[in-house]
């Protein structure tokens, strides 16, 4: 393969033009780079949007199941006071029953077995849903499991109910 370096001058202007075309294409790439790299970081801005949009709505929703619990709640509570009077009544009737024989005392055993069991299910219905309107006032998050255990608590108390 003879024919090589004659003619010096020529192969210079020829490294150059290498040269430019390398540094174009360079610049291209790093170009390209950089475009990439903005479509990233606009994906992400509009990823990082969307969580703190569904994190607020998920706050909103949480407060408002709280507030409904405290409604809840409340309504426990009044019927826990009518179950204490229904009890309360029942204590009377077993006192007097219990004064008659032995078939009284039978009946009087099963009303009392009766009414515990659903005072019971109410009274720890009660509790849950308190400790939870506690744990929603600390923290709207700690609070969305417990949500979930109670609501199961309470569709228990009532299915027994």
């Amino acid at each position: 393969g003879g024919g090589g370096g004659g003619g010096g001058g020529g192969t210079d202007c020829d490294t150059l033009a290498e040269l430019a075309v390398m540094l174009s294409q360079e610049r291209a790439d790093k170009e390209a780079v950089y475009e990439r790299y903005r479509n990233l970081e606009q994906q992400m801005e509009g990823t990082v949007q969307h969580v703190v949009k569904v994190m607020g709505d998920d706050k909103k929703r949480l407060v408002e199941r709280v507030q409904q619990l405290e409604g809840g709640c409340n309504k426990l509570e009044q019927q826990k006071a009518q179950l204490e009077g229904i009890v309360r009544d029942r204590d009377g009737k077993v006192a007097s029953l219990t004064k008659t024989g032995d078939k009284s005392k039978k009946d009087a055993l099963l009303l009392t077995k009766r009414c515990k069991g659903a005072y019971d299910g109410l009274k720890k219905a009660g509790d849950e849903a308190d400790s939870l309107v506690t744990l929603g006032k600390k923290g709207a998050e700690a609070s969305a499991l417990a949500l979930q255990r109670v609501s199961e608590s309470l569709q228990k108390a009532v299915a027994k109910g």
